[in-house]
């Protein structure tokens, strides 16, 4: 096949006069070649430095009413030979610059020496790039696991998963571009927040600070996967195969959009691909020592997953503010537990699920803030677990814009909601009596013949929908069934609105209060609105109560 270079070469009188006035007929043209010494034309021929001949022709015109003239020039190369096409790219290049520096103007037509390299790289980039598929795919299936969580899955949710768009697990990293491809293996990432970090300075004792206190501190330090796992099996720095891929990337573009690659652009292709995929090789070689901890598991497959797209990583990088907030709450909040210590192991266990459910069951937030969580952490579970799964850009931009409503209505909880000490007070002030702490809501007067519950409440909703939740379990009327007088009171976003109800008063109302039940629980929901300023407490099948009567004065 002959390679072929065409040039169409502009010559301007107002540029250059003397060029234009001696290039007037082809032959002329023809002799302006040949005053480049090592290149002679004969009979459609054109020899250079009397070695390799290359086929030649050329065609002139003329600029219609401009001072204008144009060449076509056109070269062969007959032979594909290393030594053949050298010699043809310094004919062209000769040639070039011999117009040039006479004052025309050279354009390229075409030019296969581009596509002659070009179809040389292409297979080494191929190769370099599906090793970087394999291995990222066979990391995954190996060590994370495919889809590891779905036999925890609801019956109703796999029969939607198996119904739903797939594509084969494979075929997920097919659509990540090129570049994205390193950030799965290369890119840093952070697997603690800040706050914990500060928590954890905080803590540090500089006099007992030791070789673990500063191992502890280095976790913090964000890592990319191929430090994590690999540098130990593989003696090559991230860093190093980071910037060669990135390299690698920019010529890959200049192939795939048709720019013009020469013999440099192709022997730096050669030469990176090389020095990429033999580390590349040995970590997949030696894949089988790689161990990740379970722990570990889920950050791994969010990394994977954030760099599948922008959407991607947006969602996971919004989900990781989620958890923080989560943990914060889950650590401040004094109602979760008795004890306010929890240990690593506990904390590990409580997973954003648990979290919510233990917020839930204590009151911090309300069933409509726990059903959207349990929604966002299905959906997260499919992106993180799922990743053939098809998702729409719809549905992902619509669920980034619930958890990013979710999360900041999380942060007011963020602080401490422990104000009840404050409301309890308050309370005392009002009976002119002393309370003593039973559990974290139940008091007993010190003449133990009065009983009192206290919960509190941030206030949900926006604008002038704002309203409190709270729960009111069985255990707690039993509680205040066993004295002679007992009370009720909620402290409405801070303490200095407290509703204090007789309870008397208040049992006649849970007949008309909804009721959740399950695993050893018993409450009613307990629904206080702010309509204008005056609180109301809202009941099924009844109007509402306007509580104003029952609220502690300033």
């Amino acid at each position: 096949m002959e390679l072929k270079i065409e040039y169409l070469i502009l010559i301007e009188k107002r540029a250059s006069e003397a060029l234009y006035r001696l290039c007037d007929s082809l032959a002329a043209f023809d002799k302006f070649i040949q005053s480049e010494s090592s290149l002679i034309i004969t009979k459609g021929k054109i020899t250079c430095n009397a070695s390799c001949t290359f086929n030649y022709d050329v065609t002139v015109g003329e600029v219609t009413d401009k001072e204008q003239r144009y060449f076509h020039l056109r070269l062969g190369c007959p032979k594909e030979d290393e030594g053949t096409i050298d010699q043809f790219v310094e004919l062209s290049r000769s040639i070039k610059r011999l117009v040039h520096d006479a004052g025309g103007q050279p354009e390229t037509l075409w030019n296969d020496i581009s596509l002659f390299y070009s179809k040389l790289a292409y297979p080494l980039v191929h190769h370099v790039e599906n090793l970087m598929r394999k291995l990222i795919t066979y990391f995954m299936l190996t060590t994370v696991g495919k889809e590891w969580t779905e036999e925890t899955f609801p019956v109703s949710v796999k029969e939607a998963v198996d119904k739903s768009k797939r594509k084969q697990y494979l075929d997920v990293l097919y659509q990540v571009d090129f570049i994205h491809l390193g950030d799965f293996l290369f890119k840093e990432y952070q697997t603690k927040s800040q706050d914990e970090l500060f928590d954890k300075l905080d803590e540090i004792d500089l006099v007992e600070f030791d070789a673990d206190s500063l191992a502890n501190l280095q976790s913090f330090r964000p890592r990319s996967n191929w430090k994590k796992y690999f540098s130990r099996i593989v003696k090559c720095e991230d860093a190093y195969l980071d910037r060669r891929w990135k390299q690698l990337y920019e010529l890959r573009c200049m192939v795939a959009h048709n720019s013009l690659i020469g013999k440099d652009e192709y022997e730096r292709i050669q030469r990176l691909a090389d020095e990429v995929a033999g580390p590349l090789q040995k970590a997949l070689d030696n894949l089988h020592k790689v161990v990740i901890p379970d722990e570990d598991k889920e950050q791994v497959a969010e990394n994977v997953v954030s760099n599948i797209s922008a959407l991607y990583g947006e969602y996971i990088m919004l989900w990781k503010q989620f958890e923080a907030i989560l943990s914060t709450i889950r650590e401040n909040s004094s109602k979760i537990s008795e004890n306010s210590e929890i240990d690593e192991t506990t904390r590990r266990l409580q997973t954003p699920r648990v979290s919510l459910m233990k917020l839930r069951d204590s009151e911090v937030i309300d069933d409509e803030d726990y059903k959207t969580g349990e929604e966002l952490i299905f959906f997260r579970n499919q992106l993180v677990h799922e990743p053939a799964l098809y998702v729409s850009e719809h549905e992902i931009t619509d669920n980034i814009r619930r958890l990013t409503e979710l999360t900041d209505a999380l942060k007011t909880l963020s602080k401490p909601l422990a104000f009840n000490d404050e409301c309890v007070q308050k309370v005392e002030k009002c009976l002119n009596l002393r309370f003593m702490r039973r559990t974290q809501t139940t008091y007993i007067a010190e003449n133990q013949d009065k009983a009192l519950t206290c919960a509190v409440s941030k206030a949900h909703g926006r604008g002038s929908g704002k309203y409190f939740w709270f729960g009111f379990h069985r255990h707690q009327k039993q509680f205040l069934e066993t004295s002679s007088q007992s009370y009720v009171a909620f402290g409405c976003g801070a303490e200095d609105t407290v509703v204090l109800i007789p309870f008397n008063d208040f049992v006649v109302f849970l007949d008309f209060m909804s009721v959740s039940e399950g695993k050893g629980r018993y409450y009613w929901h307990v629904h206080i609105a702010l309509e204008g300023d005056d609180l109301m407490l809202q009941l099924s099948g009844k109007d509402p109560v306007n509580l104003s009567k029952y609220l502690i004065p300033h």
